[in-house]
């Protein structure tokens, strides 16, 4: 006898296939048989619910993967603790991905990247029910949903300074000198940006707006014992100089936006911060010079100062009266030292000033 077929369709699904026994003596025939996608039955009969996950992608610029990972909560199985991040479960083109376990009906995913306390890129909510898989990239605080364009995606951010200028003519950046981290590899350019009016913007090319961009000699790893017994956290970063030749513009970028970038061997962009200036504003502009309402030592005259080093312009503003009123506007000049002055007449005794 010719077995018979006999197929069974619902409108579950599709691929679970079952050999039952069929009263046609010993010949079985195989009957492809639907169950919902969330049930699933064991080799006993007992029916278990098929866990339902989530696929979390990383993508950074320098590929500097190492001891990143990643801090989860809202509706999944099991939350990660803050200082337990969960590592990740494999890596593909994009970089390291995460299949995170999700909780029935799960509408509401938190995201984080994150290396002890530093922060890397992050979702507040993402809906598993509307994605199977997220792209998270360095630097950028929302999830893409599709495989992301980093032709089109900033090159890092001025928005925050990892950068630190340390003295005159030093800066050091917590970024390799090369992509493998070694002297002897092909080193990457750091680049200098600087903008009168705060004009620079980053996009998927880098740094763009500037007036004016200096490249910054690496100085590898040494940092000086000065500046690393006042920076004792700066351990371990990239040590860059500004060459002599650019040294007299110094003063002028503080007045400014400052910015760093880093650029590949290739070309590549990888990376830029914004700057932060204590150190340099202490080499070049620490002065013991009287601030206030003072007299001055040579003439004997009243004059009154601030200190205000970046600053490109400064007037006090002179109340006649305490309760305020029309100012009269009186334009300051600036010392080497960063210091902002204008003569005080006697007259001003007893009345009220500002600076703007």
């Amino acid at each position: 006898m010719q077995a018979s077929r006999c197929t069974l369709q619902s409108r579950f699904c599709s691929n679970h296939i079952r050999r039952v026994p069929l009263s046609f003596g010993r010949i079985s025939t195989a009957i492809r048989c639907q169950q919902p996608d969330s049930i699933l039955a064991d080799s006993a009969g007992a029916t278990r619910t098929k866990k339902k996950t989530i696929r979390v992608h990383y993508h950074r610029r320098d590929l500097n993967y190492a001891g990143w990972g990643l801090h989860v909560w809202g509706d999944v199985e099991h939350p990660t603790p803050w200082s337990s991040a969960k590592q990740p479960s494999g890596s593909g083109p994009e970089g390291p991905y995460w299949d995170v376990a999700l909780q029935v009906s799960a509408k509401h995913v938190g995201l984080l990247i994150h290396k002890g306390e530093e922060k890397a890129a992050g979702a507040e909510h993402v809906d598993p029910s509307k994605a199977e898989q997220v792209w998270l990239v360095q630097n950028e605080q929302h999830p893409f949903f599709e495989v992301p364009d980093m032709s089109h995606i900033p090159a890092g951010t001025l928005f925050k300074s990892y950068a630190h200028w340390v003295k005159a003519s030093s800066l050091v950046w917590r970024v390799p000198v090369s992509e493998d981290g070694e002297l002897t590899s092909p080193q990457r350019q750091f680049l200098l940006h600087f903008s009168k009016n705060s004009k620079m913007h980053v996009t998927g090319k880098g740094i763009e707006g500037a007036d004016e961009v200096i490249p910054l000699r690496i100085a590898g790893l040494n940092i000086p014992g000065d500046v690393m017994a006042k920076y004792p956290h700066l351990f371990g970063s990239t040590h860059l100089e500004i060459d002599p030749q650019h040294m007299h513009k110094v003063r002028e970028y503080c007045r400014g936006q400052v910015a760093l970038s880093v650029q590949s061997h290739t070309g590549r962009v990888p990376d830029c911060t914004g700057v932060q200036l204590a150190g340099m504003l202490d080499d070049l502009f620490a002065t013991d010079e009287p601030l206030g309402d003072h007299t001055c030592a040579d003439t004997q005259s009243r004059a009154v100062s601030v200190w205000a080093p970046t600053a490109q312009k400064v007037e006090l503003l002179h109340y006649w009266e305490l309760r305020g009123g029309q100012p009269e506007v009186v334009p300051m000049e600036c010392s080497e030292r960063g210091v902002w002055s204008c003569a005080r007449p006697a007259e001003w005794q007893d009345t009220a000033y500002k600076f703007r």
